[in-house]
């Protein structure tokens, strides 16, 4: 039969120990909060809810960024000020998140024959003529250069409400956002 040996325990030693991991959590709770602070200055975390089965995580910056700062395909945040469309929830002032696919200056044609959008002669996704539960979708009607000032902005989902539908978003005020999951 095996005998265990006491183990003396040094009360001092353990005091400081547990003093150094009480200090060593507070000090990193301290600094995730001064860091979440300061990151929430500059950037704000947004769900991206699709027409579909996925949500996705997204992080925008908290201030709006000039047109300079993007390229084609990156994901953009607005205000959105258009006509309301409550039946897809969208309304005047709501925080939408789209890619952004057609600048000023670029050729937007849209296929009314067909249901098909191209930038600068590229397809970039088709126009649906009902929404999901059937009912008739009207679409943006346009033949020529983005106008300077307005972007032509889509989603990834074929089924997203965007400026295949509302038109042009205004530059305004347009925040970078990236995808987090």
């Amino acid at each position: 039969m095996k005998v265990l040996k006491e183990v003396k325990i040094d009360k001092n030693r353990l005091k400081r120990s547990v003093l150094y991991t009480l200090t060593a959590v507070v000090a990193s709770l301290i600094f995730l909060l001064v860091s979440f602070k300061v990151f929430s200055k500059f950037y704000k975390v947004w769900f991206m809810e699709s027409n579909s089965d996925y949500t996705m995580l997204m992080i925008c910056t908290s201030k709006p960024v000039p047109l300079s700062e993007f390229k084609r395909g990156d994901f953009v945040g607005f205000y959105y000020q258009g006509k309301d469309f409550p039946q897809y929830r969208l309304t005047k002032g709501k925080f939408v998140i789209k890619q952004i696919w057609g600048f000023p200056g670029d050729l937007l044609r849209i296929d009314e024959k067909y249901n098909k959008v191209y930038i600068n002669g590229e397809l970039k996704g088709a126009i649906l003529k009902t929404d999901r539960f059937g009912n008739p979708v009207e679409h943006f009607h346009y033949n020529g250069r983005i106008p300077q000032g307005k972007i032509f902005v889509m989603a990834p989902h074929p089924r997203s409400f965007d400026s295949r539908y509302y038109g042009f978003v205004e530059v305004k005020q347009l925040y970078k956002c990236w995808a987090l999951f």
